[in-house]
């Protein structure tokens, strides 16, 4: 999942920097005509209303592409880090829950949930938003023998991993 994550990074880090480069020669574009603007009223081309009908369009424009830039600039591909961060911590799951430290297991469970009842020597809580995404997962790949042999159970076990890659992907993207 790592490995394709990083791939989608370089070619959004692509993307992003073709992005950023419109966003700035269309910010340079704005500050051209603001300048075309005022010598023409500095020339008596045109009259004061309709130099500040103009430039008030103008200067709203620029600040919408700047306010676009500096969104962009801020969150970026967050969402990939938090993503990668995700899957980690989530691969680290089934050694702390096999292990024997009880803190590690404590620490564990309050970050993926709240709400932590001790019922039955059993716990019970509510999962965080963002683990429901693979509550429901089978703990183990597909056995080889239930998926028709070898081969089969990797392309099974690949195609579940894609689906659960696409659900992170398409939770972290909407909540950076």
């Amino acid at each position: 999942m790592i490995k394709e994550l990083d791939k989608e990074k370089n070619q959004n880090d692509r993307a992003d920097f073709s992005f950023v480069q419109n966003l700035k020669t269309e910010i340079r574009i704005c500050d051209n005509k603001l300048d075309n603007l005022l010598d023409a009223k500095l020339e008596n081309s045109i009259t004061t209303e309709e130099y500040a009908a103009k430039k008030k369009k103008i200067l709203n424009q620029k600040i919408s592409l700047v306010e676009k830039l500096k969104d962009f600039e801020q969150k970026g591909n967050r969402w990939l880090e938090r993503a990668k961060n995700f899957i980690s911590e989530a691969n680290q799951a089934q050694n702390i829950a096999f292990g024997e430290n009880a803190e590690d297991k404590a620490v564990w469970l309050r970050k993926v949930g709240s709400n932590l009842v001790l019922e039955s020597q059993k716990i019970r809580f509510t999962t965080n938003e963002s683990w429901k995404i693979i509550e429901d997962l089978p703990v183990a790949p597909i056995p080889a023998r239930r998926a028709g042999g070898k081969k089969e159970a990797e392309i099974l076990s690949y195609t579940c991993v894609l689906a659960v890659l696409e659900k992170i992907r398409t939770y972290f993207k909407k909540n950076p």
